[in-house]
């Protein structure tokens, strides 16, 4: 979809910027390890976000850098105290942590409330 198409199974993040589907960023994430609360699969879209450090209220001390909102379990695109913990694999709490420069890049563009984020597959580690 145009949008942010999460694939949990590769880890990873197409942003499809229009329709034409020849315009997109490819990003490294991590999504919800299935020992928390695995990214729900579905198609979302942003409804609120937050324009500096957020403290999640589900996990006391879990910093988000500049958090999009999208289910409503709560969950976001955002990136993390540091870089180094968007794994390879699904590690979060049940967002999608992004990098810092991929979260600037998405803020900057106006990505934001209203946008699609589609997140499907399923990890098989």
């Amino acid at each position: 979809v145009v949008g942010m198409n999460v694939n949990k199974s590769c880890q990873s993040a197409i942003w499809l910027k229009d329709s034409s589907r020849q315009n997109f960023e490819i990003f490294y994430v991590s999504t919800g390890s299935p020992k928390y609360n695995q990214t729900k699969s579905g198609n979302w879209s942003v409804t609120w976000r937050v324009n500096r450090w957020y403290e999640s209220v589900q996990i006391p001390d879990g910093w988000m850098y500049w958090p999009m909102f999208f289910s409503y379990r709560g969950e976001a695109l955002h990136g993390s105290e540091i870089d180094s913990m968007v794994h390879w694999y699904p590690a979060s709490h049940g967002c999608v942590r992004m990098l810092h420069a991929d979260i600037d890049k998405l803020w900057k563009a106006g990505f934001g409330v209203g946008d699609q984020v589609r997140v499907y597959g399923t990890w098989k580690g």
